[in-house]
């Protein structure tokens, strides 16, 4: 017989645990299956498709398949456990049935890209899943709701914009992802036009670089440098400059109220100048054509 010792527990626990099994629809355990719930590190199911999830105390929600990491299944949620500190609550189960993911693109005319237009995935006219188009144009569909099957795919838009094509059906198969279509949206836009004239009157050539954004700007602030990180945030821009004519002409998505900045530099031997100047409050919807002239 071997005496062990004492062995003294002195670490307290900071969670409560999940423990359950994942199968498929055909009752088959599933290993490595990525579980998550809000404050705590994801885990996977073991090789017998079980596992433990130490989770905050609470009423929590665990999610099974979290972002369909495992894309031939989708991803399922399982709402109102409560756990208490040092808990274990069992039989957290889930079975996970087949899915994949619905892609597509949004363009302005087949190219150009469109950010930030939901599309929905509807199967019987009920949506099972929505996707938003990013900076380039792509989005994808997926969770809980896009299983096998056919689902029609369609751009949510704006009055005054219009779809083409309106609206795809496409076929999705377990695992894989199924292209959609590249839609083109027309009537997004509208335009903020003008004009930069010297104090003379005369168009000013040497081009003047103009801003129009969602974001204020300090009076006579310096042009922001288009970063990843400004890019990132809630304020849209979006930059021109002044042609040799003295004219701009500058796309903005239509349906927001914009600020106009305009920088004109000027040279005294090597030293630059630049003045400001602003128009605020400009409204622009679908279609239209916003006129802001600028006087140095």
């Amino acid at each position: 017989m071997v005496n062990a010792g004492n062995i003294r527990l002195s670490t307290e626990t900071t969670y409560g645990y999940v423990t359950g099994l994942v199968l498929n629809t055909a009752g088959t355990p599933l290993p490595g299956i990525k579980m998550f719930s809000a404050g705590s590190e994801q885990v996977n199911t073991n090789s017998s498709g079980r596992y433990t999830l130490p989770v905050a105390t609470g009423v929590i929600t665990v999610v099974a398949n979290y972002l369909s990491q495992s894309p031939s299944y989708v991803e399922l949620s399982s709402t109102g456990v409560s756990v208490a500190l040092g808990e274990v609550a069992p039989g957290v189960d889930f079975v996970l049935y087949y899915g994949g993911r619905i892609s597509g693109r949004v363009t302005t005319n087949g190219v150009d890209p469109l950010p930030g237009i939901p599309v929905v995935g509807l199967k019987d006219d009920v949506e099972q899943g929505n996707g938003i188009s990013d900076d380039e144009g792509y989005f994808t569909i997926s969770g809980s709701g896009i299983s096998t099957g056919t689902y029609v795919v369609v751009p949510q838009l704006e009055t005054g914009e219009a779809a083409s094509p309106s609206s795809t059906t496409v076929t999705v198969a377990a695992g894989a992802t199924a292209f959609s279509s590249t839609f083109s949206v027309t009537g997004a836009f509208g335009y903020v036009t003008g004009s930069v004239v010297n104090g003379a009157g005369r168009p000013i050539t040497t081009g003047v670089l103009i801003y129009v954004t969602t974001s204020t700007l300090g009076a006579g602030s310096y042009p922001p440098d288009i970063t990843p990180v400004l890019r990132a945030g809630t304020g849209v821009y979006y930059a021109a400059s002044s042609n040799a004519l003295g004219n701009y002409n500058i796309p903005v998505k239509g349906g927001y109220t914009y600020n106009v900045y305009a920088w004109y530099t000027t040279w005294n031997g090597s030293t630059p100048s630049t003045v400001p100047k602003q128009a605020l409050g400009v409204a622009v919807t679908p279609g239209q054509t916003v006129v802001r002239d600028f006087s140095w």
